[in-house]
């Protein structure tokens, strides 16, 4: 009888230690298991952090190189001289400015009413001329157009254009460069940056105009990248449009992965 009893007792105790055991398993593995998905996610968050810090740099590096092109065509458009419309001043300059940067400044231009001319006095004709009279509409400082595929020209090309106003602010002439698109992607640096990641630009409207990576074309829209196999990417445009900085994830069908765009306003 006390032999039965102890084996009664001995075998739920023994059941007991199992269940403990089996629950400090459980136990143990959750606890790895939460640890594991937060320190996913703390490095996810470093991750992020850093690559925002890369894009608020990269954006005040564009920012100043499209500056300092602007801002030549600003000092021309300001000078008394262009407002008087003095157009012999304005070839000398435009052809000295041309000399700054070859590689990047494919040709200057002298827009007024229904003309356009290059630095050498040349009018251009049909759908090049229709592209820079587009100018004479702004009335900022200067403006940057959209990428332009044209026969005459030897890549892309983006414009940066300076309104020649009278002394009462309306907009009479304007001043150009014709920027390569491939170079200018070409000096958008992308060696600090980790793995296959990359620099790109959009303007205002979400059209890009500088990519250094040659698989996506220029003067796409980002509202329209599921063209060239970036699925979802309409939710990131969405937030690049409104907002002047964050992230968004994507899958690119042409690498079969998911991936992080995180974007700065320039």
């Amino acid at each position: 009888m006390m032999l039965a009893k102890f084996k009664n007792i001995k075998t739920i105790h023994t059941r007991t230690l199992i269940i403990v055991i089996a629950a400090i398993i459980v136990f143990f593995t959750l606890n790895v298991g939460t640890i594991i998905v937060n320190e996913r996610k703390a490095l996810m968050e470093r991750a992020l952090e850093h690559s925002l810090e890369l894009s608020s740099i990269k954006a005040e590096n564009v920012g100043l190189r499209i500056d300092n092109s602007g801002q030549l065509l600003v000092k021309l458009a300001n000078d008394p001289a262009a407002k008087n419309l003095d157009e012999q001043m304005i070839y000398r300059v435009l052809n000295r400015m041309l000399q700054f940067d070859e590689a990047l400044y494919l040709d200057a231009y002298y827009i007024k009413g229904n003309s356009v001319t290059n630095a050498q006095g040349q009018e251009l004709e049909g759908e090049v001329r229709n592209y820079y009279r587009k100018m004479l509409e702004s009335h900022e400082p200067y403006q940057l157009v959209e990428v332009m595929h044209c026969d005459g020209c030897k890549s892309p090309t983006i414009a940066i254009s300076a309104p020649i106003m009278d002394q009462d602010g309306n907009v009479i002439s304007a001043v150009a460069f014709a920027v390569d698109g491939k170079e200018f992607s070409n000096r958008i640096d992308n060696h600090e940056l980790p793995g296959s990641s990359f620099v790109w630009i959009t303007d205002n409207y979400g059209t890009i105009i500088a990519h250094p990576n040659e698989d996506y074309p220029l003067n796409l829209n980002i509202s329209d990248a599921h063209l060239v196999g970036m699925e979802d990417f309409q939710r990131v445009s969405v937030l690049m449009m409104r907002e002047e900085k964050g992230y968004g994830t994507y899958y690119d069908n042409n690498l079969d992965k998911v991936k992080i765009v995180t974007f700065v306003e320039i």
